[in-house]
């Protein structure tokens, strides 16, 4: 009989599959664990199956998909109180929509995205969300906006010694730069000037440079679209230029990718081509170029590209003698249906229904007042929340496929805090005890103060052996903590246990379990002391 793979292991999965360009696998293993998540009442992992999807939609550049998954997953990890997966989320309603003609949901997504980024100490998140934020705003033409994201992305990967981000971001701003240059220029009125193409130029020469001084910077599959865009650059500046011999020898080496890659870029390629027509003079060729343009960017969803062919087709129709024929074939070719809107009303009643569903959970009953939910002094839960809390989780979980457990955490019941000290300093070292908790455990597990001088923590997704990790992860914490800031010669000893939930478990069993535990694990401890009789 096969062992069911568990939730991690299915998004591990996704990940190794979407890096090889796997995406109906990725796209199957998504769908399985989404439907196991739901199942178990996993919202952090069917946010991640959502993602996963989302990921896989957006490489293929079937961006409206790719836009309802991202914003499912967003939705999805706000519930669950997933701050740093909320922000990769909203990342991706940013660049989908930026391409599908919603500019203000798409640039409110990336600024909500860049503001949570700064809850994510100690990870690259800011940086990320601020390259897609600066790559959104430079196809909706934001040009000192997109300038701004991208220095300040930049500078931030090389104070965090990410000198790899800082290459990626620099790229991304010389590829945002043509673009920008690309969307204003007048192809009818002749080549950009010199001044125009400067900018274009300086933020060419500091990624080249920054790769250059970057051992392996832009090596490996990883970095294939980094070189495509770099090449891009190039080849639009040599057409810029009017250098048209070098331009056609560069666009001949921007065509093979492999398939997996995203489609997108092809439609740059094609750009590409018309640019280089343009320059040339020949509006037969642009026209022929940009027409397909357009009809593969309308079938592709992506509206900036879209409308800077229908921008260059124009062009080539205003010329003398074929106006009248060629807005003719405009019509009929934007009156063509586009593949992107086949499955719009399907998109829209799967939205629906999850908009419904995510009401439902909003709803959900807490069962205590506000005021009940916290305890006063340390700001964790209350008792009274954990349990209630530990029941829900207890009662919907599969023990085989959603593992839960808990922790405690207590005072050494032989070290007597009050005998030496004022009540005051016991009430610090709860709270100091609480906020190093806090520290170790993972976004999504929940702190508690379970009695007088006892804390406890919820841990979802965590089999015996990652409590015990995570145990361990707590004592090491709390031994090397400086505890004489609270009181001169101050030392704090707490004892630990975890229990795993069982088939048919309750709260009750699973605190009486730890109890044993931490027990067991106090008796040791003393008999490893020196003076132990």
């Amino acid at each position: 009989m096969n062992r069911l793979l568990s939730l991690d292991e299915l998004d591990t999965a996704c990940v190794a599959q979407w890096r090889e360009g796997a995406l109906d696998a990725c796209r199957d293993t998504a769908r399985q664990m989404r439907e196991r998540a739901i199942e178990s009442g996993d919202l952090g992992q069917e946010a991640r199956a959502e993602l996963h999807l989302a990921l896989c939609d957006q490489r293929e550049a079937r961006f409206a998909p790719a836009l309802a998954a991202a914003r499912r997953a967003a939705a999805l990890s706000r519930v669950a109180g997933d701050t740093e997966f909320e922000v990769e989320a909203l990342a991706l309603v940013c660049a989908a929509g930026s391409v599908l003609g919603q500019p203000d949901g798409a640039l409110e997504a990336g600024c909500l995205a860049l503001q949570l980024a700064t809850q994510c100490p100690g990870t690259l998140a800011a940086v990320q969300a601020t390259d897609v934020l600066g790559l959104a705003q430079a196809w909706l033409g934001q040009t000192d906006a997109a300038r701004n994201c991208f220095a300040s992305g930049a500078g931030q990967a090389r104070a965090a010694g990410r000198i790899d981000w800082e290459a990626h971001l620099l790229i991304h701003a010389a590829f945002a730069e043509t673009l920008m240059l690309a969307m204003q220029w007048d192809a009818a009125a002749g080549l950009p000037t010199p001044a125009q193409r400067r900018s274009v130029e300086q933020a060419l020469d500091a990624a080249l440079a920054r790769c250059e001084v970057t051992p392996g910077v832009m090596a490996g599959n990883t970095q294939r679209g980094g070189r495509f865009l770099l090449g891009w650059v190039q080849l639009m500046l040599a057409c810029w230029r009017g250098d048209v011999a070098q331009a056609d020898g560069q666009l001949g080496a921007l065509q093979p990718r492999p398939q997996h890659e995203r489609a997108w870029l092809d439609l740059l390629v094609a750009w590409a081509g018309v640019a280089i027509a343009a320059s040339r003079r020949d509006w037969p060729q642009v026209e022929t170029q940009a027409a397909r343009m357009l009809d593969e960017s309308r079938q592709m969803g992506h509206q900036p590209l879209a409308e800077q062919a229908r921008r260059l087709l124009l062009v080539a129709l205003a010329r003398p003698g074929r106006m009248r024929q060629g807005s003719a074939a405009l019509q009929a070719l934007q009156g063509r249906p586009a593949a992107a809107d086949v499955d719009a009303q399907a998109l829209r009643q799967d939205m629906a229904s999850f908009e419904l569903r995510l009401r439902d959970l909003n709803k959900r009953p807490i069962g205590l007042p506000a005021w009940r939910r916290e305890d006063s002094l340390t700001g964790l839960a209350s008792r009274e929340h954990f349990q209630a809390q530990a029941d829900e989780l207890l009662q919907r979980a599969d023990p085989a496929r959603a593992q839960v457990s808990v922790l405690v955490l207590a005072l050494d019941p032989g070290q007597v805090l009050a005998a030496h000290h004022s009540p005051l300093v016991r009430d610090r070292v709860l709270c100091t005890l609480a906020a190093l908790l806090r520290q170790v455990l993972r976004a999504g597990d929940l702190p508690a103060r379970w009695s007088h001088d006892e804390l406890g923590a919820l841990l979802q997704r965590a089999s015996g052996d990652d409590a015990a990790r995570a145990g361990e992860r707590v004592l090491a914490t709390v031994r090397a903590y400086d505890w004489s800031g609270i009181s001169p010669g101050l030392e704090v000893r707490v004892c630990l246990g975890h229990a795993s939930a069982r088939v048919g478990d309750t709260l009750d069993a699973m605190m009486r379990r730890c109890e044993s535990a931490r027990f067991a694990s106090l008796r040791r401890e003393y008999r490893r002391l020196p003076d132990a009789a």
